[in-house]
């Protein structure tokens, strides 16, 4: 007989607890190590993943891992300029609302740089991107319109906002 809705959704929420004494064990490789299932009052038992090791791996040195070395203070990389290539490489004709979004992506990245990133303006910058990468190549339509206009009442916004 099949579970019930609440059933599942109870199997569930145990097994993203990491609890899988409710999981079925050919569907879930923890429900193959768990042997009994703990009793109510006392804590689960973390079950702990087999890791073969190697005697190459044991004698391996470990890899340096070293960053890029940082620009200096006064390095003219910024946001803007990573979010105008990007728009730029697009390739939007001038009319295509595409442009106008990647134009305000761009004053946008601006005022992050100069202002300091608010939560809100890299959230709506974070948006924009995205939405210019939804559909790059193909041709525009009503869609595209109606960002803009939600793009450019958002950044009014959030241009005074700041003010």
């Amino acid at each position: 007989m099949p579970d019930t809705p609440a059933e599942r959704a109870k199997r569930y929420r145990a097994h993203k607890r990491g609890d899988h004494t409710l999981c079925d064990a050919s569907r879930c490789r923890e429900a193959r190590t768990v042997t009994a299932a703990p009793e109510r009052d006392a804590p689960a038992a973390a079950v702990t993943p087999v890791v073969s090791v190697t005697a190459a791996a044991v004698s391996a040195p470990p890899e340096v891992v070293t960053a890029p070395p940082l620009g200096d203070d006064n390095d003219q990389d910024g946001i803007e300029t990573v979010v105008r290539a990007y728009v730029d490489s697009l390739g939007h004709p001038a009319g295509d609302p595409r442009a106008i979004l990647g134009e305000v992506a761009v004053r946008l990245a601006r005022r992050v740089d100069r202002s300091g990133a608010l939560p809100a303006a890299v959230r709506e910058l974070r948006v924009l991107l995205a939405q210019l990468a939804d559909n790059p190549t193909g041709p525009s339509g009503k869609v595209d319109d109606l960002r803009v206009q939600r793009a450019q009442r958002r950044l009014d916004a959030l241009l005074a906002n700041v003010a």
